[in-house]
């Protein structure tokens, strides 16, 4: 049996469960989410290993798959949906914190969820695993010590990564299961993963009437505007494109289907002012919850990826960010992107504490490529009237370096919580 490796996450969930009566964990399939919550639990029902007919049983008796010692993890939930409503109600008879972990890969239709639980149960985001938790990283260089205004550099300076390395951590993933797995072995099981969605899991959101290869199709053309500020409509666009008929309504409709099962997590446009217009109306850029699983979309080895630096910049990106989406979480921080008006001044990923501390990072493919840059990125925050706590420049492989009083060149391999 494989040993449980740490989670950042671990930290938090504590912190909530001593704070609600009730935390789900929510999460894409196979982000580690039931070995994180056994973590933390007391007992626990495996709801997806009781049997086709959980459901009917669940509502028959709900109150008896409450019972045990707390906390109690109720996993996968979301296949006995009515649980939801018994935990409410129990949680409203004794609000004690701390009794219930629901742990979901799928989030049922609004209709069968009639109350969401506010008040009642907080619900705490786990994503696949960053570089640091899988060891592929040092964590040399601290997000935390950055923002505390403390040396963030307190270890290795330099990444041991080849460019052919990281292509291979982008497609392999962040799943737990398969993190020690050769790279050709992993990319075939992220393939196989998509495949099984698909087929198993999308039913459960879309309804056994839709196709699971429309979905399939979703996916590949969302994956090619991986790192993009895109509206819906170009996925339409680029189905149309490959002979692929699709209705008015299928983007969004899809994209609250692959939201509903964690696949995707969108990157919100930032602006200084907290009401500004701009968070509400300007484009997110697009993601899946994990570089691999866009990879996988596109057909993309990590042989082929180090061939393709056009495709390997918006993979590598979208890497960064699931790492620093991980690492700000307990900071309580936001990863947004940054563009102005007109199009002339952009940030790839900016990093926002609820205090107003921000932290603006770009992306770059090479040591010479962030160095280059790092005027360019400066200008930029200088150009906004809320001054950034530092400027990052992240890059795949080299040295850590600081360019500038607020500016720091970051190798991924460095990077950490």
């Amino acid at each position: 049996m494989q040993a449980y490796r740490p989670r950042i996450v671990d930290g938090i969930l504590e912190t909530y469960l001593a704070a609600s009566p009730a935390v789900q964990l929510e999460g894409a399939r196979a982000s580690g989410k039931t070995t994180t919550g056994m973590q933390a639990a007391s007992s626990s029902a495996q709801i997806d290993r009781l049997g086709a007919d959980i459901d009917q049983m669940v509502n028959l008796n709900p109150g008896a798959f409450l019972e045990g010692a707390t906390p109690r993890l109720l996993d996968e939930w979301q296949l006995a949906p009515s649980l939801w409503g018994a935990v409410r109600r129990a949680v409203d008879d004794d609000p004690t914190p701390g009794q219930f972990i629901l742990s979901g890969s799928a989030w049922p239709d609004s209709e069968t969820i009639k109350h969401p639980g506010a008040g009642r149960i907080l619900n705490l985001v786990m994503r696949p695993m960053t570089l640091f938790e899988s060891g592929d990283s040092s964590g040399g260089f601290s997000l935390r010590r950055l923002l505390d205004g403390e040396d963030p550099l307190y270890g290795d300076q330099s990444s041991t990564h080849q460019i052919s390395d990281v292509c291979r951590l982008i497609t392999r993933g962040g799943w737990p299961a398969w993190i020690d797995r050769e790279a050709d072995t992993a990319e075939l099981l992220v393939e196989g993963y998509l495949d099984n969605l698909a087929e198993n899991e999308f039913p459960f959101v879309g309804g056994p009437r839709r196709s699971p290869q429309r979905f399939l199709h979703f996916v590949r053309a969302y994956a090619s505007l991986t790192a993009h500020p895109s509206p819906l409509t170009t996925v339409q666009e680029r189905l149309g494109k490959d002979g692929i008929e699709v209705g008015e309504k299928y983007a969004p409709l899809f994209h609250e289907f692959a939201s509903r099962m964690y696949l995707v997590e969108d990157q919100p446009p930032w602006a200084p002012a907290r009401r500004s217009k701009s968070r509400l109306n300007a484009t997110p850029k697009r993601h899946l919850i994990d570089p691999s699983l866009a990879a996988a979309a596109m057909g993309a080895s990590h042989s082929a990826l180090a061939k393709d630096p056009r495709t390997l910049g918006f993979l590598f990106e979208s890497l960064v960010l699931r790492d620093l989406r991980v690492y700000c979480q307990p900071l309580r921080g936001t990863a947004y992107h940054f563009r102005n008006k007109d199009g002339t001044a952009e940030i790839d990923i900016v990093l926002e504490l609820r205090d107003g501390r921000w932290v603006g990072v770009e992306v770059k493919l090479t040591q010479g490529a962030a160095i280059d840059a790092a005027p360019r990125l400066q200008q930029v925050a200088d150009s906004i009237k809320r001054p950034p706590e530092a400027l990052l420049l992240v890059t795949p492989t080299g040295v850590a370096a600081q360019v500038s009083e607020t500016a720091w060149i970051v190798p991924i391999g460095l990077l950490g919580p």
